[in-house]
């Protein structure tokens, strides 16, 4: 998704993307009880 927008910089995207979408619980991550797993996900939900 990073690629698609063009974007660099993980705290930005994670800031003005991610928590906000997480907010609106319209994703959920794949390992809740690892938020800094290098292997996290998002899903739709």
């Amino acid at each position: 998704m990073m690629e698609y927008l063009q974007l660099n910089n993980r705290g930005y995207f994670r800031h003005k993307y991610i928590v906000p979408l997480m907010q609106e619980q319209r994703i959920v991550m794949t390992i809740p009880e690892k938020p800094r797993s290098r292997l996290q996900k998002y899903i739709k939900k």
